[in-house]
C-alpha cells in the first residue's frame, strides 16, 4: 500500500518547481532634490499676450486670489515668507525689480506651472482667467529697490 501510494504522489512531488526564498523588500527611492527644481515654461512664454490688461476688477480679484492661495509662502505684501521651516527654499521678493523686467506672459507661465516640489501648479487649481488675475495683483505690488 506504502509503495503504490508512493508511486502515485512521486512524479507530482518531483515535477513540483522547488519553493523560492522570499525577495528581500526593495530599497524606497531616494527623495527628489528639490533645492535644483525650477521653472518647466514653455519656449514661447514671454511672448504670451495678458487678455485682461490689468484693470482694477482683475487686480482686485488677483488680491483676492493671491491670498486665498500665495500668502502662505509669499507673504500678504509678495516679500515672501522668510522665516517659515517648512519651507523647502525661501520664495523670492515679488517686489523685485527683476520681478518687474519679466513679461506678464512669463509670470503667467510661471503661475500656472509652478515648481515641481516647491511652488504648487496654478491650472490644476485656477482657471486661466484667475492666473491672469493674480499676474495683473503681482504687477500692482509697489516695487521695492
Amino acid at each position: 500500500m506504502k509503495a503504490l501510494l508512493l508511486s502515485l504522489l512521486l512524479p507530482g512531488l518531483l515535477l513540483q518547481e522547488p519553493a523560492k526564498a522570499p525577495e528581500p523588500p526593495k530599497a524606497e527611492a531616494p527623495a527628489p532634490d528639490y533645492a535644483k527644481a525650477t521653472w518647466q515654461l514653455p519656449d514661447n512664454a514671454a511672448a504670451t499676450v495678458n487678455p485682461t490688461q490689468g484693470g482694477p476688477e482683475a487686480v482686485a480679484a488677483g488680491q483676492a486670489l493671491f491670498l486665498k492661495g500665495c500668502v502662505f509662502c509669499h507673504g500678504e505684501d509678495g516679500s515672501g515668507n522668510k522665516n517659515n521651516p517648512r519651507m523647502r527654499r525661501t520664495p523670492p521678493d515679488l517686489r523685485s525689480v527683476e520681478l518687474r523686467k519679466e513679461s506678464d506672459g512669463t509670470l503667467f507661465w510661471k503661475v500656472s506651472k509652478g515648481i515641481p516640489g516647491i511652488m504648487p501648479v496654478g491650472e490644476k487649481r485656477l482657471s486661466e482667467a484667475e492666473r491672469w488675475q493674480i499676474v495683473a495683483f503681482l504687477r500692482s505690488i509697489e516695487t521695492v529697490k
